[in-house]
């Protein structure tokens, strides 16, 4: 007999969850209740998701997809702590991360988001299609850091190769990465990332793809494994914040070749157990699954 399983409705209403294919700040997940343990299922449809019901639906039925997997796997991390009373944050290496800014309304308010960072910090900001405001951005970080830029597919190849020409060349030598220029083909991301010498970073593609990108980005919350790859940047889903701590967590074990992450800043709950947030969570609507 399985254990039983419970789950209760969230939602977010944060302004980094903008991306090159939606500018909603509103975003609803779930918290997966399973052994004493706590994981969360956020899906992005409109970047090629599931719908949130499937992954449920698969749950119930006994055969998970890849994020009910990693949310099994993140609840059974988290009950084994909160039944031994161990805090899994407050002890874990943190690995750095880049500076997510979003939202950018004008070069002066650019100017203000950017005045509280040190010149080491690397900045990731999210291109959209218009080409002319994302290469002012560009141009303006890259004068005093390093960026990355992730365009969430939301380009083509000619459009993307038109943002790089547009580039300075100190601008393209600042930028680290740039993830999902547009949708993945080994063929055409070699090409132009020869043609023009940039990193290319993919996570909208194949688990075992392996050509035209130098980077692999890994998000736990969405893959139980780390995908194909040599080289690595681990995010969180911009999803709750069990899913962040555990995408911390998972960082903290890594071992391969690893970038700076997206961890955003993650508050270890001192007097809390696991991934912490236990009042949080009790406050939630369950329902059983």
């Amino acid at each position: 007999m399985k254990a039983p399983m419970r789950f209760a409705k969230y939602n977010l209403n944060l302004p980094d969850l903008c991306n090159g294919k939606t500018t909603a700040t509103n975003r609803s997940g779930v918290i997966v209740e399973y052994e004493g343990g706590y994981g969360c299922i956020q899906s992005w449809p409109e970047l090629g998701d599931d719908p949130l019901e499937r992954h449920l639906e698969a749950l119930q039925l006994g055969n998970p997809t890849g994020m009910g997997l990693a949310c099994l796997n993140c609840c059974k991390i988290d009950g084994q702590a909160r039944r031994h009373r161990t805090n899994l944050i407050s002890k874990i290496l943190i690995r750095p991360s880049h500076r997510l800014i979003t939202n950018i309304k004008s070069i002066e308010d650019l100017k203000s988001k950017l005045r509280s960072l040190n010149q080491e910090d690397l900045i990731k900001i999210k291109g959209t299609s218009n080409l002319d405001e994302t290469l002012e951005v560009v141009e303006y970080i890259a004068q005093s850091f390093r960026v990355r830029i992730d365009f969430n597919t939301c380009l083509d190849l000619s459009r993307f190769r038109k943002f790089l020409g547009g580039l300075t060349d100190h601008a393209r030598r600042q930028i680290q990465f740039i993830e999902d220029p547009f949708p993945y083909d080994a063929d055409q991301w070699m090409e132009v990332s020869l043609e023009f010498g940039v990193r290319l970073a993919l996570d909208w593609g194949s688990e075992d793809a392996l050509a035209g990108f130098a980077v692999r980005i890994w998000k736990p919350a969405r893959q139980l494994n780390p995908p194909a790859g040599n080289l690595y940047c681990i995010t969180h889903n911009m999803d709750h914040v069990i899913g962040r701590a555990y995408a911390a967590y998972q960082a903290s074990l890594f071992k391969g070749d690893l970038l700076e992450c997206g961890l955003g800043d993650i508050s270890p709950c001192e007097e809390d157990v696991g991934f912490g947030y236990s009042k949080e969570l009790q406050l939630l609507e369950w329902e059983s699954l």
